[in-house]
C-alpha cells in the first residue's frame, strides 16, 4: 500500500538499494574470495529459510541464533574444506550474524524467535525501493488529505484515562477528549509508558513485555571525493587478532560501510546490539577518527581522506522513540496469542466498548519492523474502527 502510494505520486526512484554489497575484506587488508562469500551467504540463507517450517510445528529451536549456530556447525563439519577455509567461513558467519542483528534491531540472535521467523513476509520486489525526495515528500502528500489544523506538533502525551465513556488524554499543553483512540507510539515508548488508567489488559501487557525492541546506529560519512570508485561498499571480516577496546568496542558490531542513495560521496556504516548504545554516547569527532582508522586499516591500498561531515543516528536515546524497530523474541513462543497478535486486540473500557487500538510497525503480523507495515497497521485500525462506529449508529426512524 505504501509502495503503491509512492508510485502513484511519482516518488519512486529507478535505482534500488541493498545493504551488504561490495567487497568483503579482513582487518589485515586481505580480500575474501567472492565465490566463498556467496557460498557461505547461500548456505546461511538456506538455514534461515528452513526456519519457516517451525510456524506449523510443535517443536522448534530455542532461538534463531541457536538454530543457526547448530546448522552451520554441522555444515562446516561435513564440508570437507581445509582448516584455513573453514576459519574464513566462520568469520563470514560472524559477519552474517552482525548483519542480522542490525536487520532485526536486536541485542543477539538468541533473542529472535525461530518459531516466528517465517511470520515475516519479505516483499522482494519492493523491499529496497528508494524515494526520490525522502519520506518527507510522501508524508506531506498524506497530510494534505487531512483537515487543516488537525495535526498538532510539539505536544507530548503524559497520561491516558479510559475509565469513563470518554477517553481523556492529557498532554503537556492541552487536554484531548475523545470516544476512541488509535495509539501509535514506538514499542520502546510503549514499554515505558505506565500513565494509563485503568491498566492495560494482561494479555496486552504480556505482549508488550514479550516483544523485542532495540536500536541500531547508522553512521554517515561524507567525503569531498568518492575515493572508492565503483565499489558498492566494504564489508568488514574480523579474525582472531582483531581487538575491541575502550571507545572502540562498538566496532565489534559494525558490519561495514555501504553506498548511500542520492549521495555519491557518502558511505553509511551499520552498528547493532551493544555497539549502537555505545555509538550514541560518543562524541562525533571520536566516532569519525575511529571510522577513518578502520577504513585505512582494512583498505591500505586506498587514499582515504578525512570526512567533511559525519552524521549518526540517536534513536535509542531519543525519548520519543527509545529504539529503532521491533522483533519477535522467544518469549512470544511460550503462550498462545502473546506477541503481535496480542497487541492487535482492541482495548475495551469498563463498559465493554473498544476504546483504544494500538497501531505501528510492531502491530503488523507480517511486515513488522517496516515503514509500510506501520502505515498498513494504521489504516487497518482506522478501517476497523470506522466499521465498528458505523455498526453502532442506529438507523433513522421513518
Amino acid at each position: 500500500m505504501f509502495h503503491r502510494l509512492a508510485e502513484m505520486h511519482g516518488f519512486l526512484a529507478e535505482e534500488k538499494s541493498e545493504e551488504g554489497l561490495g567487497v568483503f575484506v579482513r582487518n589485515d587488508g586481505t580480500l575474501i574470495d567472492d565465490d566463498l562469500v556467496k557460498k557461505v551467504n547461500w548456505q546461511i540463507g538456506i538455514i534461515l529459510e528452513d526456519c519457516k517450517c517451525f510456524m506449523e510445528e510443535n517443536e522448534y529451536p530455542q532461538s534463531l541464533g541457536d538454530y543457526l549456530d547448530k546448522q552451520f556447525t554441522e555444515y562446516l563439519n561435513a564440508s570437507g574444506d581445509d582448516p584455513e577455509i573453514k576459519e574464513t567461513m566462520k568469520q563470514l558467519l560472524d559477519w552474517n550474524v552482525r548483519f542480522q542483528i542490525v536487520d532485526n534491531s536486536c541485542h543477539s540472535l538468541k533473542r529472535i524467535s525461530a518459531k516466528y521467523w517465517g511470520s515475516y513476509i519479505c516483499l522482494d520486489d519492493v523491499a529496497h525501493s528508494n524515494l526520490k525526495y525522502g519520506y518527507k515528500a510522501l508524508i506531506n502528500e498524506l497530510t494534505k488529505r487531512l483537515p487543516q489544523g488537525n495535526i498538532v506538533c510539539n505536544t507530548k502525551m503524559t497520561s491516558i484515562d479510559y475509565r469513563g465513556k470518554k477517553i481523556v488524554v492529557e498532554c503537556n499543553n492541552k487536554t484531548v477528549i475523545c470516544d476512541h483512540l488509535i495509539l501509535t507510539p514506538s514499542l520502546g515508548v510503549l514499554k515505558e509508558f505506565t500513565a494509563i488508567r485503568p491498566p492495560l489488559p494482561n494479555r496486552i501487557r504480556e505482549s508488550i513485555a514479550a516483544m523485542g525492541f532495540h536500536g541500531i546506529s547508522k553512521i554517515f560519512l561524507f567525503f569531498k571525493e568518492r575515493w572508492w570508485g565503483n565499489i558498492k561498499g566494504f564489508q568488514f571480516i574480523y579474525d582472531s587478532q582483531m581487538t575491541f577496546e575502550g571507545a572502540e568496542k562498538w566496532v565489534k558490531y559494525l558490519t561495514g560501510f555501504d553506498d548511500v542513495f542520492n549521495h555519491p560521496n557518502a558511505l553509511v556504516g551499520w552498528v547493532g546490539s551493544e555497539g549502537a548504545e555505545q555509538v550514541e554516547g560518543l562524541e562525533e569527532s571520536v566516532i569519525g577518527r575511529t571510522c577513518v582508522k578502520l577504513l585505512r586499516q582494512f583498505l591500505p591500498g586506498y587514499a582515504i581522506s578525512e570526512p567533511t561531515l559525519l552524521i549518526r543516528t540517536k534513536w535509542l536515546s531519543n525519548r520519543l522513540t527509545l529504539g529503532s524497530y521491533s522483533h519477535v523474541t522467544p518469549d512470544c513462543d511460550k503462550a498462545v496469542g502473546v506477541g503481535i497478535e496480542g497487541l492487535s486486540e482492541p482495548i475495551r473500557g469498563p463498559d465493554g466498548v473498544p476504546r483504544i487500538l494500538l497501531a505501528g510497525e510492531a502491530v503488523h503480523l507480517s511486515h513488522y519492523s517496516t515503514t509500510h507495515g506501520a502505515f498498513e497497521s494504521g489504516t487497518e485500525r482506522a478501517a476497523w474502527l470506522a466499521e465498528y462506529i458505523n455498526s453502532t449508529i442506529e438507523p433513522h426512524q421513518s
